[in-house]
This record gives C-alpha cells, structure tokens and sequence, in this order.
C-alpha cells in the first residue's frame, strides 16, 4: 500500500512525538523506514505488536490514533 502526502504526513506526525520519548529508538528508525518503503502495513505491526504494546511509544501512538480526527483508520 502506497503512502500519499496526508499519510505521510501523518507518519512524520508520529516520528516527532516518538522522537521526544527516545530519538535513536528502534521505534524511530522503524517508522522512518516504514515511510521510505510506503509501506503502511509494517508501521501497523510495529505498533500493536504483542511486544511492544506497553512501550511509551505505542501508548502515544495509540493516543494520537483514536484522538486526532485527521488520523483516520483507513490508514492502516
């Protein structure tokens, strides 16, 4: 699945949050490279993956995607 502008831009939305809780974390090279290979589906796993669900970077991401209107769930 190709990422267009708006998801992209959403992603970015993301890496900067993440990026404030730990800036050379796995999470933040994950996204990054997610977002370079357009490819949503592996940015989904690496959030609710079982492993990583409690992590301070889930815990924001799942905040900003059940509370930002633009963050819709056709993105993943």
């Amino acid at each position: 699945m190709k990422i267009g502008n708006r998801k992209q831009i959403n992603i970015l939305f993301l890496a900067k949050h993440a990026e404030g809780a730990k800036k050379e974390s796995f999470f933040y090279k994950k996204i990054f490279a997610a977002r370079a290979e357009n490819r949503c589906v592996f940015a989904r796993n690496l959030f609710f993956s079982p492993k990583r669900r409690n992590d301070l970077q889930s815990l924001i991401f799942n905040h900003l995607y059940n509370m930002t209107p633009f963050m819709s769930k056709k993105l993943f």
